[in-house]
């Protein structure tokens, strides 16, 4: 994970386009899209999606660290999909509440993967 990567988190009603006007935000300000999850929700009617990405290699006059150059276009998309969304560099490790049975291999498995590295999560103990 470089250290000018972001995560976009979004959701919205669900329907036709928006993954194409996500990522056509990404591609006409110059950054790569390195990793996309994306869910829809029948009951809620609501589409979810998870997008990974970072400036593009050859990007001249793009400030990789910030990501202030992208807030108009989604600020107009927030709008016409009646979309939340969230972006924050991915280097920040997620605070998580961790809730697992009475038998302890579970928890000792996240605690390991996150002191590890494996997991970029922040537990408060």
């Amino acid at each position: 994970m470089a250290a000018n990567d972001h995560i976009l988190t979004l959701s919205c009603p669900d329907r036709p386009g928006i993954v194409h006007a996500v990522t056509g935000v990404f591609a006409s300000h110059s950054h790569n899209v390195l990793d996309l999850q994306q869910f829809s929700d029948p009951v809620s009617e609501r589409f979810f999606m998870r997008v990974h990405f970072g400036p593009a290699p050859a990007s001249e006059g793009v400030d990789a660290a910030s990501t202030a150059h992208l807030a108009p276009a989604f600020a107009k998309l927030a709008d016409e999909y009646k979309m939340q969304y969230d972006i924050r560099p991915a280097a920040r490790k997620t605070r998580v509440l961790l809730m697992v049975s009475k038998i302890g291999h579970c928890l000792n498995d996240l605690l390991f993967r996150m002191k590890t590295g494996q997991l970029q999560i922040e537990v408060d103990i």
